[in-house]
Parts: structure tokens; sequence; C-alpha cells
């Protein structure tokens, strides 16, 4: 529970030795505080009531000021790509709480067809890259063989819209696969 924690938007606390000490924008606050199953029971010098703030294995949450924070620990993780003996996909080191962007490029493998990133090696959960990291993830590619390779097309997307680049994609049994998500700041699709 010791140690530095963050929100996504950039406000700190720090825990040491009984010692809080909270950044929010500009402002900072000191106190003390006592850790016991779980809990921290804070109190800022010149406040007369304590906070009681949830602590979860990496990220702590309390309310201040009528202002409800979610710190995490700072920690990095590692996101591995398991491509399952396909192209290379290079690890992701990612803070407690953001979020891995999608690889640049789908993976490739002969004779293969890329259809997506799994949360699990089942390939039962799509992974969802809006999620936020809270520990070393391993993300999985799924490819099914490419048994009729006469029946299977790439589709190249073009776009009027200069801030998007589409990567081609590859049909499955005649299905596209993986389109590609679509988001710019103003414009609707």
């Amino acid at each position: 529970e010791v140690g530095n924690y963050y929100t996504l938007d950039g406000n700190t606390v720090y825990f040491d030795n009984n010692v809080v000490t909270l950044k929010i924008g500009s402002d900072q606050y000191n106190g003390e505080y006592k850790f016991d199953k779980n809990v921290f029971t804070i109190r800022f010098d010149g406040d007369v009531d304590s906070i009681i703030a949830d602590y979860k294995e990496n990220y702590i949450e309390f309310t201040y000021s009528g202002v409800k924070y979610k710190f995490y620990k700072d920690i990095d993780y590692t996101v591995s790509f398991n491509t399952d003996g396909g192209s290379v996909v290079s690890n992701a080191t990612i803070k407690n709480g953001f979020k891995v962007t999608a690889p640049n490029s789908n993976p490739t493998k002969n004779g293969y067809v890329f259809l997506g990133w799994y949360k699990d090696a089942d390939y039962k959960q799509k992974y969802d890259f809006n999620s936020e990291v809270t520990s070393n993830t391993t993300i999985y590619a799924l490819f099914k063989e490419n048994t009729n390779p006469r029946d299977e097309f790439t589709v190249n997307f073009e776009s009027n819209v200069e801030e998007l680049k589409f990567e081609s994609v590859m049909t499955y049994e005649r299905k596209v696969v993986n389109l590609p998500n679509v988001s710019v700041e103003g414009k609707k699709f």
C-alpha cells in the first residue's frame, strides 16, 4: 500500500510512514493515514472528518471535497501478444490503468487468416482495447487455416477523410473479418 498513486488525469497521492500527500491540480494537501484490512483511513491537516479509502491490489478509491477519485498504483505492466507462430508483435509496457493500443498491423501466418485479438487462449472473449490494463496481460491472436485461398479476397478501404488510413483485411469463408475501427473527432460514421 505504501507508494505513489496517480489518476489518469495527473493528480497524485503518496503514502509513506503514516504520512499522506495529495496533489490535485496545483493544490497540495498533507495529512496522516492508517492502513488496516485493505482500508485506508485518511485525515488531511485542517479537516475534522477522516476519509475512508478502499484499497484494491493496484488502486485506491475515495471521495474528497465531493469528488470521487480513483488513484492507480504507480506500476508498469507488460502486455504480450501471443501470435501462435505468426509474425512477431512486440510487447508493450503500459502504466497501470492506461489502455494498450492495438498493434499497427495485424500479424500474419502463412496459410492462415487472422481473425482477431482475444483475451483468453481459448478464444472465447475478444480483447477490448478500450479496457484498462491493471496487470501483466497476454493477448492472443486467433488464426484460422485458409483452406480455400481461391475463394478468399483482400479487401482494401478508401476514405475521403484525410486522417483515416486503413489496413487491408482478408476475408474468411467469404466474409470480411476484422473491420477497422473508425473514429475521428467531429466526424460521424
